[in-house]
């Protein structure tokens, strides 16, 4: 009889990791092996399943350029995977392709693509969730810099169920792409604004099933060497399908956190900050939002020398 008290459960687990990468002036490789049996645990870690085995391989070319107008170099890259779990069955296979443009300026941009991708998920099999990406930075300027990213293609409905179409279980249309932009007038004042934008539609691209938008400020001061000030505002929008309304949903989320800190040395510092969140209850179809948590906090470290 297993009881709270832990009496009589015992299990045993193991990991194994073993890459090996090879490094020259143009070509890149990397060979990588994963082994996770079903017992293995890492509760206080960041693995959030076990019971596979995995191999990936990824191999890129980097083509230099000393004197050329416009690029430093360009990288092509292939990556390629497949991920068994103890039963031996095939859980999820695929093959990525990606070109890297470094261009001269501080540009940087990188395209990307699910060329083949196919996925055995709670038993179902998935066998057309490609895509396609590309990200484009530049930190050209000294007073300003930012990033752009952008996703579009198909992918699996992890949270749909079988036989709904309004939420079905199947592979559907996305669409996801973010920006981030950094202001920093002074040596002392810097601001950063950031937007991110995720959904999912059934085919077609007829009806919403879930989405999300983020609207993300942060803005910091820097008084002096020792005293700093930072406030950070953001503005979460999340849309989901609820059987229970019949209904496309929207539930918004407002937060502010301010942080105070003074620094005695690198590794001396005391924190003073808070935060204030609210939140509109889509149940009782309140439209404008209500505060719902506020709270602070002191923070001091100390480092004693001997």
């Amino acid at each position: 009889m297993k009881t709270a008290a832990f009496d009589g459960e015992e299990f045993y687990g193991s990991l194994f990791r073993a890459k090996l990468n090879r490094n020259s002036l143009h070509w890149i490789s990397t060979l990588a092996l994963q082994d996770f049996s079903p017992g293995f645990r890492a509760d206080n870690g960041f693995i959030t399943t076990n019971s596979y085995r995995m191999a990936e391989y990824i191999t890129g070319y980097f083509f230099r350029f000393d004197q050329h107008p416009l690029f430093t170099f360009i990288r092509p890259r292939v990556s390629v995977w497949r991920k068994y779990n103890y039963d031996g069955v095939v859980k999820d296979t695929g093959l990525r392709s990606s070109v890297l443009f470094n261009l001269n300026q501080q540009t940087v941009v990188n395209m990307a693509a699910f060329i083949f991708n196919r996925e055995n998920l709670y038993g179902k099999q998935f066998d057309d969730a490609r895509g396609f990406w590309i990200y484009v930075q530049n930190n050209t300027l000294n007073t300003i810099s930012g990033n752009f990213f952008v996703r579009l293609g198909k992918e699996i409905n992890r949270l749909g169920r079988e036989g709904d179409p309004r939420n079905p279980f199947e592979v559907v249309p996305t669409l996801s792409y973010n920006f981030f932009l950094t202001y920093k007038p002074t040596v002392k004042l810097d601001n950063q604004v950031g937007y991110q934008f995720f959904a999912l539609h059934t085919e077609g691209n007829r009806e919403k099933i879930r989405g999300q938008e983020i609207w993300r400020n942060t803005l910091s001061y820097q008084f002096s060497r020792k005293i700093s000030l930072r406030l950070i505002g953001e503005y979460n929008i999340v849309e989901y399908y609820d059987g229970y309304l019949n209904r496309l949903v929207s539930q918004k989320y407002l937060s502010l956190e301010p942080l105070f800190s003074y620094k005695l040395n690198p590794f001396s510092v005391f924190y003073l900050g808070g935060h204030i969140g609210g939140q509109n209850n889509v149940y009782l179809n309140w439209m404008d939002m209500r505060m719902t948590s506020q709270s602070f906090f002191i923070k001091f470290q100390y480092l004693f020398r001997s």
